[in-house]
């Protein structure tokens, strides 16, 4: 990961919404977060809580929407821009995870190791491109 770099980590208790903001790189950083397991730690430099920004919504059949202001994220799209991304859901039960499906990065089978499962690999991000503002109405022209 290099500076820049985020993860998102979103969830509910208790029907209230709790979202995690983690920057793995931050120049500066004195005292990173450590992820350990009996075998091996991990920093990230950054982790803030964004609970109040962030809204999700679970249907109870597997559909989730989410939502969170672009600034939270440090992104202003723009048309033609590309970032490298992935979009994961983590399943469980009674407070552990049992599974990681992510839209991209198809190396999510680790669900024991916490430092593992909180390392960002950017290198298996897939690529999403900002594209311009599609018209809904064909009759009316573009603003």
């Amino acid at each position: 990961p290099v500076a820049g770099d985020i993860r998102l980590v979103v969830t509910q208790v208790e029907g209230k919404t709790v979202a995690m903001l983690y920057r793995a790189v931050v120049p500066g950083t004195a005292t990173p977060v450590p992820f350990s397991s009996p075998w091996r730690t991990i920093t990230i430099d950054r982790v803030d809580e964004v609970s109040d920004v962030v809204d999700l919504a679970a249907d109870g059949r597997g559909d989730y929407e989410l939502s969170v202001p672009l600034e939270t994220l440090g992104l202003t799209p723009k048309p033609g821009l590309t970032i490298k991304a992935d979009l994961g859901i983590l399943r469980g039960a009674a407070g552990r995870t049992t599974e990681r499906v992510y839209w991209h990065n198809k190396a999510t089978g680790l669900t024991a190791d916490l430092p593992g499962e909180a390392m960002l690999t950017p290198a298996l991000w897939g690529e999403w491109r900002i594209g311009a503002k599609r018209n809904d109405n064909p009759d009316k022209e573009p603003q």
